[in-house]
């Protein structure tokens, strides 16, 4: 490979602030920060999560707009950045544990690593893995982010002697609480109801674990606020490229391997299960089931290796790269066919064994990618690459969002009820075993199941409602778990009506 060097969008070397300043920036973000892992510390110890995490996020999102000012260039995309972690952070309001709280966590961590980029041309404008360098270093300096603030960025001992600002604060702070801790104790001392709000605070296993979890806060929101605000040690300067000729060769061959699965497809596709079980000695079932998940896998690595192959041949003239953009058009094609492929098999697997939320998942991933491949093709094979990476992330966010209005588990609870209906076949326990969201589903589905499988569900949605109580506490609400709460307490009785009383200690 030869080597030569590409810059970012904002490729202008930044220039460093003062010394005096970048201290005062950076114990100023100090102060902030420990100021603000106070309610983070009070919400977020409290499980299972529910309202407390969009009032984290928007507690979180406010203090870096608020150090950020409003007359920041920058100002206007981190506003909307996080409306948009918000929005996501109150999806575990809205629906029960599920991959979807696994896939909004995914992206409230992207969406805060785009909130810590210097600049928002690097969404707009930058290349995918430019600016995922870039996030990412983002992420790392908000973990290892208060070492460079501590050590480097702020001049302790000009802070000492001047004993003002944000530094002067913070040794307030500390002198406070030696001074004011007797003064509670002997309050405490002279007025039960003064000693009763105060208990917590001698209540030493319960102090350090509150110290603990804030400091874990308070070095997260450092490190965030420094990466956000303070300029970063060096721009982004990655040297490593491809020939035009190289990188033929690599795709090239890729089509060739997707030529001849496609071509095996094609003969299923005709063939049917008398070709497939002559090849392989497997049912159409079988065979779905072993295919699925791997041709999913193959699309995402399609697309890392069309975004790498453009990444690293970014220099070539575009007359050069004319033979890559083709061939790229070829295999977006072949893909077609085997994301085809991918769907058949999976109604096949569905239609047999029934659908479960990891398929349900799976299945919209896939769909994600189609349309992350057809904006691909609308950008990057039409050299427009610094339009893919804001693409990519809006269409991810909205992805997300979508899946929590279509609510995957009581769709998945509701597929699986009219496949009994039809078929006969239903497994309880996977019923059972999925979350809040499907407790209503279940409870209305009780009159139109079999015979055979209503008495197990009454019992195991009976015995649901007596291991599961409502959470106490305002902090861990959330819609999903308080109306399966209502639905299953409104439906003992109508249970026991049904299926008799139910046995104390009844498994499922």
């Amino acid at each position: 490979m030869d080597r030569t060097e590409a810059t970012p969008p904002n490729s202008a070397k930044q220039s460093s602030l003062p010394v005096d300043a970048s201290a005062r920036g950076a114990a100023r973000i100090l102060l902030w920060a420990a100021i603000a892992a106070v309610p983070l510390e009070l919400l977020l110890r409290a499980v299972p999560w529910g309202v407390n995490l969009p009032l984290a996020a928007a507690i979180g999102a406010g203090t870096l707009l608020a150090l950020t000012g409003r007359r920041d260039a920058r100002f206007t995309g981190r506003a909307g950045l996080a409306a948009v972690l918000v929005a996501l952070a109150a999806i575990v309001v809205w629906r029960s544990e599920s991959m979807l709280w696994l896939a909004v966590v995914v992206s409230m961590v992207a969406t805060i690593a785009v909130m810590l980029l210097p600049d928002a041309r690097w969404l707009r404008h930058g290349d995918l893995l430019a600016t995922t360098f870039r996030a990412a270093g983002g992420v790392l300096q908000t973990l290892a982010g208060p070492l460079r603030l501590l050590l480097r960025d702020i001049d302790w001992n000009a802070e000492r002697a001047q004993g003002r600002g944000s530094f002067a604060h913070l040794r307030g702070l500390a002198w406070a609480v030696p001074v004011v801790l007797p003064f509670l104790l002997l309050f405490a001392e002279a007025d039960p109801a003064f000693a009763a709000i105060t208990l917590d605070l001698v209540d030493l296993p319960r102090l350090a674990s509150h110290v603990v979890l804030w400091g874990a806060l308070a070095w997260l929101t450092v490190g965030g606020l420094g990466a956000a605000q303070l300029p970063w040690p060096h721009d982004l300067e990655v040297r490593v490229r491809m020939s035009v000729r190289e990188a033929t060769w690599v795709l090239g061959t890729l089509a060739v391997v997707f030529d001849v699965f496609v071509a095996l497809q094609v003969r299923w596709f005709f063939g049917g299960e008398a070709l497939v079980r002559e090849m392989t000695g497997l049912t159409y079932a079988d065979y779905a089931r072993r295919g699925f998940f791997e041709l999913v896998i193959v699309a995402a690595l399609l697309l890392v290796v069309l975004v790498l192959a453009d990444w690293l041949t970014r220099d070539a003239e575009r007359a050069e790269r004319r033979n890559l953009r083709l061939l790229s058009s070829l295999l977006l094609g072949l893909l077609g066919v085997v994301l085809a492929s991918a769907l058949l098999r999976m109604r096949l697997y569905i239609g047999e064994f029934g659908l479960t939320e990891l398929r349900f998942f799976t299945t919209g991933f896939m769909l994600w990618l189609v349309l992350v491949f057809g904006w691909y093709a609308l950008t990057v094979l039409r050299e427009e690459r610094e339009r893919f990476v804001g693409g990519v992330y809006v269409s991810g966010m909205a992805a997300v969002l979508t899946l929590a209005a279509l609510n995957p588990i009581a769709r998945v609870a509701e597929f699986n009820v009219q496949r009994a209906v039809e078929t006969g076949r239903y497994d309880v326990d996977y019923a059972l075993s999925l979350g809040r969201d499907a407790v209503p589903v279940l409870v209305d589905a009780i009159d139109v199941m079999p015979p055979e499988h209503r008495c197990p569900l009454v019992v195991g949605l009976a015995k649901r409602a007596e291991r599961e109580p409502l959470e106490a506490g305002w902090r861990s609400w959330n819609w999903s778990r308080d109306r399966a709460h209502h639905v299953l307490s409104e439906s003992v009785a109508r249970f026991e009506e049904m299926c008799g009383p139910i046995p104390p200690g009844a498994s499922r």
